[in-house]
Formats: structure tokens, sequence, C-alpha cells
């Protein structure tokens, strides 16, 4: 159950021990403790200051595309295939001539064909995402340039017959990698991602479903989202250009994860890993907020802002009750490494 107010927990670094004794000082009720163990002070909302526990003096990075992006991007074209390379276009054309040649032995396709086979995708999405896609080539709802880019039955050929890898080698390694049908393509993509760019400050961690009904074991079915069935997959983004910095998809119980370790926190430590000590700030929702993430994060020089669940045994008492509170009232509770902000909000 989410609680019924705004909690912001927030790393810092440790408060001076003047810092201290004065909140201290300001103290509008005594120390409480939570669950854990962990020893919590209230302190008046007008008590501490906002750059006490800003990152911005930290943060040591200059966002924006990297010189390895700038020497290549020449037109818009250029800057697809800076994510989108040349490499990974040959092993798809490499995996998908392969596969058809199961069957037609003088099947081929070529780089053009597969580029417009990728244009046609992007338009589609851009101009009409709703009904099946063979509707764009049929009389009623035609897509002018996509009947002119290539015909229907070479689109469905491609679609029949596209790889990622070779399937004769995909028994063995799907041992111990789920992801083996798409995992070269798809670690390459990330890879580029983190080369072409550097995130601002601000990051933001979520889920993602994207849609399917494909027969595998990871497939994930969440009623709460508009569409039920999907890949699910964890996404760190910039904040300020909604740039994919990093994502991981979730192929069920992973081995690698170390016993005792929440998912949402060895989730998030993975996704920030790249961009772990240059000061920058992590939000996130109640799945992943936790103390203990909030101060592994802050040992790496990076803050967490995020909403919290009630639940959690870090949480102490007042910050979970509204007896006797108003709109917008407002209290903030401190251990040494965290700010707790309560705010009530009628729900």
């Amino acid at each position: 159950m989410k609680i019924p107010v705004v909690n912001r927990m927030k790393s810092s670094a440790a408060l001076p021990e003047k810092k201290r004794l004065e909140a201290k000082n300001n103290t509008t009720a005594p120390s409480v403790k939570a669950k854990d163990g962990t020893v919590w002070e209230t302190v008046g909302a007008g008590h501490l200051q906002q750059e006490e526990f800003s990152a911005d003096a930290m943060f040591q990075e200059r966002p924006g595309p990297t010189e390895h992006a700038k020497r290549r991007i020449t037109s818009r074209l250029q800057s697809f295939l800076c994510l989108f390379n040349m490499e990974m276009l040959l092993i798809i054309i490499d995996c998908t001539n392969h596969e058809a040649r199961r069957t037609f032995d003088s099947w081929s396709l070529s780089v053009s064909e597969l580029m417009a086979f990728v244009a046609i995708l992007f338009l589609r999405a851009t101009l009409c995402p709703i009904g099946a896609m063979i509707e764009s080539w049929s009389e009623k709802y035609a897509v002018p340039a996509i009947k002119e880019t290539m015909s229907r039955d070479r689109y469905k050929e491609i679609m029949r017959y596209l790889r990622f890898d070779n399937k004769d080698t995909r028994a063995e390694r799907v041992k111990t990698d789920r992801f083996a049908a798409v995992s070269d393509i798809w670690q390459r993509l990330v890879r580029n991602c983190h080369q072409c760019y550097i995130p601002g400050q601000h990051i933001t961690v979520d889920e993602q479903l994207f849609p399917t009904k494909v027969r595998c074991p990871f497939t994930q079915y969440i009623s709460s989202k508009p569409d039920k069935f999907g890949i699910k997959f964890w996404i760190a983004a910039d904040l300020e250009t909604k740039y994919m910095c990093n994502a991981i998809p979730y192929l069920g119980k992973d081995p690698s994860r170390p016993k005792g370790e929440r998912l949402s926190e060895n989730v998030v430590i993975k996704l920030m890993e790249p961009f772990l000590g240059k000061g920058r700030t992590v939000t996130m929702d109640n799945f992943f907020t936790s103390m203990s993430l909030a101060n592994r994060l802050l040992n790496h020089n990076t803050t967490l802002l995020g909403t919290i669940n009630k639940i959690r045994r870090e949480i102490p008492p007042p910050a979970k009750h509204n007896k006797g509170r108003v709109v917008a009232d407002c209290d903030l509770l401190l251990p040494l490494s965290v700010v707790l902000q309560t705010q009530f909000h009628c729900l």
C-alpha cells in the first residue's frame, strides 16, 4: 500500500556537526525509531536550506553529444547510424539471409532494402500507428510513401525471415542468455547509446512494457498497462532530452543477483553504473526507492529523489499517519545521510 503522502527521499553528504546541532535545536518532535532501528529527527521544513542537499556543485560533466558522435553526425541518416550502425545492419542481413535460404536458396536481402524496411517502420509509427500494418498498402488506408518505398509482398517476406542471430547456434547460447535471439544486437545498441551522448545531471529510472504476445518465457502480463502483454524493460533516461541512457530487459529471476539484494535495488545500480561518481541525481518511483539504495548511491556521489512506500521498514511512524494534519502540511525527518520530506495531500 502506498503511503498517502508525497515522500521525497534524497541522499546527501552527512550533515556537518554544527548543522546537525542546529537541526536538533529546531526539532519540533522527539527522535523516532523505525522498525529496522533507523533513528530519525523531525525538523521544521524552514530550518534547512535546499542548497545543503543539492548536487549542483558536484556535477562534473557537460551534457550533450560526445566527440565520438560529433565527428560522425553530418546528416539525419548519420545520426541514426551512430546508434544503429552499419555493422549491426550487416549482422541482421547475414542472419536474415541465412534463415531465408533454408527455404529459398537464391533469396537475398541488401543493405538498402533493410534500411528501407526500417524507414517504413518509422514512418508507420509516426503517421498511422493504429490498425494492422498491412493496411498501409490497401486502397482505403494506403500510405503513398510506404507504397512507393517497398511492395507489400516484399515487406511481408522480410518480416517473415527477419532474424537477429544465427538460429543454428541459439540453442547453446540460450542456456546462459535467455535473450539470446536478440542479445548481440541489443547490447550493441545500448553500447552505442553510451558512446554517443552524455546525459545531464538528472536521470529517471522506470519500467516500460513493449507490447507483444510473442511466445517466450519472459513475456509479462501487467493488468495496469494499456497493453496488457509485452516484454518489460528497465530504462534509465535523461530527464531533459528523454534520451535512453541505459536499458535492461527483464528476463525473470536473475541468478547473478546477490542473495538478499532487492530486485529494485539491483536494477537501479546496474542501470546507473556508467553514470555513477559524477554528482548526478536519479529519480524513481516507490517500487525502487529505499534507504539502503539511497546510501549505496551516495557512496558513489549520486543522489536519489523519489516517492517511497510506507511499508518500508526504515520509514518512521510519523511519516505513515495523517491524523491531525492539514493539507500541504510538511515535515522533514533526518537520519545521517537521507532527508525524508512528508507532505500531506488529499487523495
